[in-house]
Parts: structure tokens; sequence; C-alpha cells
């Protein structure tokens, strides 16, 4: 850890991260600063006394487009999909319907999903949001409906094996 004296991102520092060294893999993580702009800038690792050549890193800009179904039982276990673009941004995915977890299942570039958590209500329109690290993004809204209720079954008789 000592090795590394810093690392910036046109100029601006990315912050190690306690934990963000690994040995075998000979790899260190840092928390990036802001762009506020899809765009290309340059990483420069100080180690050891010696500055690296720029390595490129392209910001990306994730954008939410769709969601479907946009509504789900109460009780949770909807299998959500979000089509989107952009989505190979940064490592800490995380989704979320008025503050409870959709916990992601798989995502690629241009999809998410996730399956809905137990939720209180029902009936209401509720925020869905996308966070990448510290940018959060806005999905369309979601509604959870009321669990359903048996009230009989067809047919209710079987053949004895």
């Amino acid at each position: 850890m000592s090795d590394i004296y810093s690392i910036t991102i046109d100029n601006k520092e990315c912050v190690i991260v306690a934990d963000g060294f690994n040995i075998h893999l000979q790899s260190v993580k840092c928390k990036a600063p802001v762009f506020d702009s899809f765009s290309q800038h340059d990483v420069i690792i100080t180690a050891q006394g010696k500055t690296s050549a720029p390595i490129v890193l392209l910001y990306q800009n994730p954008i939410i487009s769709e969601l479907s179904p946009r509504f789900g039982i109460k009780a949770g276990g909807t299998t959500l999909t979000f089509s989107a673009s952009n989505l190979n941004t940064g490592n800490d995915l995380m989704v979320s319907i008025d503050g409870s977890e959709c916990f992601v299942t798989d995502i690629n570039e241009n999809q998410i999903m996730c399956t809905t958590s137990n939720y209180t209500t029902s009936g209401a329109k509720v925020a869905v949001t996308v966070t990448f690290g510290n940018a959060v993004r806005d999905g369309p809204t979601f509604t959870y409906t009321t669990n359903p209720t048996v009230t009989d079954f067809q047919p209710n008789k079987g053949i004895q094996a």
C-alpha cells in the first residue's frame, strides 16, 4: 500500500479505498472523482517515485429507458427488467424501489434484472432509482399491487397413485 503515492484522474485525486489493494491481482481500487460529462480522462499513477504514462478512462452516462413489468405484488419476488444503455459503468450498482432494495440478479451493457423485495403498502406509483457508486439515475415508476388471494382452485380432485 505504501508503494502507491497517488492516483489522479485529470489532476483530480482518486481516493484510494482502504481495502482496495489486491497483491495477487496486482490491482488497487480508488474512488473516482465526479465529472459532469460523457468523456475521456487520463489516469496517472505515481508509485515508488515513478509516474505512469496516462491511461485512458472513459466516463459514461448510464441511461435508464424502460421498466417491465411496471407493477408487482407487495409480497415481493417480481422479476423486473430495465432496458438501458451504458450500464457497464462502475462496480457499485444498486436498484431501489421507494427505498426498498431490488436484488440485482443480472446485468449487461443494455439490461438490468432484479427481484423486488417485500413492501408494506400497495396502490401508489413509487420512485425507482438505479445507483452507480455516487451517481443516481431515476427510472420509470413502479406500482405495488395487493397480494393475490386464492379463493378456489380446479380441479379439486385427483387420481390416486
